[in-house]
């Protein structure tokens, strides 16, 4: 058997992991912590590292705010032009949101634009009573 070539993330999503990252200090941090830990920019995981930072910030009072603001950079990544993007967006970010019982569903899902939350509801359906 031949040997398998490296996976190499698409530019175009590359490129987008930038542009959030340059949006919000949040993402930025995230993005170079990503970085340095992988070696490489990994745009879906990327995204994913992001949801494990941006949860406990959203839950905490102090940092709920500066939080939104990484909601309505990911709100833009749902209207992108490349399908690739969106299609990323919703893999990386929305599908690693709590869901269920998990933590944070309901007051995050309360929290989400418009589309993002069509994304997430397309997924999880509507978050349940406890």
């Amino acid at each position: 058997m031949g040997e398998q070539e490296p996976y190499v993330s698409p530019p175009n999503l590359l490129q987008y992991a930038r542009e959030a990252a340059a949006r919000h200090p949040m993402l930025d941090a995230v993005y170079r912590q990503h970085l340095a830990d992988e070696g490489e920019i990994l745009p879906t995981l990327y995204l994913a590292d992001v949801v494990r930072v941006f949860v406990p910030a959203f839950m905490d009072p102090q940092t709920r705010e500066h939080a939104r603001g990484v909601l309505q950079v990911m709100e833009e990544g749902m209207v992108h032009d490349d399908p690739e993007v969106v299609n990323m967006v919703a893999v990386g970010f929305v599908e690693t949101l709590p869901y269920g019982n998990e933590l944070g569903t309901k007051e995050i899902w309360a929290a989400l634009p418009p589309r993002l939350r069509a994304s997430w509801e397309e997924m999880y359906g509507l978050p349940t009573a406890p």
